[in-house]
């Protein structure tokens, strides 16, 4: 739906939701506010900062659709030393748009989503950042990882674009393993402790253009 403007969500109108973008028009009950499960598809916006504490290996946003965008402009989600942030397993066109995510275990996990796209996030202090497993045709893009012990970590995939993105003042900046015919172009890896990039010996046929 697109509209030229609309009115700030009603929490009393559950038919109407804010204007985002100057394109997406979010139904309130697509509004998140809290710590989620997200059962159906569609567009949903996280309205206000998230800020709890996860036990281990519990999830914040933990998305069981298919076809699911999940959009943020202003706010953070804080998960405290624990747990996932953003989760999706054995999806389908998953995208997570402008998210900002500080500490836990993982800010974002992808396992077995095909044609996902991950665009326009920050993710810091995490233990790592982004992991995507299994998952082929995804698009990472646009991303800012800083401050984790592994920034970006890919395995078992295969077309796999990433551009335009950076990552800074992580233990480990990019471990790539079992990642076949995908792109890497331009990366920024800077001020790693221990390792810039690492590929293992079982990736194939990837190309690396522009790497910082």
């Amino acid at each position: 739906v697109y509209c030229d403007s609309l009115p700030d969500a009603d929490d009393n109108d559950p038919s109407i939701g804010p204007l985002v973008d100057n394109q997406y028009v979010i139904p309130v009950d697509n509004l998140i506010r809290t710590c989620v499960n997200i059962n159906d598809s569609g567009t949903y916006y996280i309205y206000s900062d998230i800020d709890t504490n996860l036990s281990e290996n519990d999830i914040c946003i933990a998305i069981y659709a298919n076809d699911v965008i999940l959009l943020n402009r202003e706010h953070s989600i804080d998960i405290g030393d624990n747990g996932v942030a953003i989760s999706s397993v054995g999806n389908s066109g998953v995208v997570v748009d402008g998210v900002r995510i500080q500490n836990g275990d993982t800010g974002i996990s992808f396992d077995s989503v095909e044609g996902g796209y991950l665009l326009n996030l920050k993710v810091e202090n995490c233990d790592k950042g982004i992991d995507i497993s299994q998952c082929p045709n995804i698009i990472v893009r646009d991303d800012s990882i800083s401050s984790c012990s592994v920034g970006l970590r890919i395995s078992i995939s295969d077309s796999v674009q990433i551009g335009w993105s950076s990552i800074a003042a992580c233990d480990t900046g990019a471990v790539l393993s079992n990642v076949d015919y995908s792109t890497i172009r331009p990366l920024w890896i800077t001020s790693s402790t221990q390792m810039g990039l690492f590929i293992d010996a079982n990736c194939n046929r990837n190309l690396f253009d522009h790497l910082w």
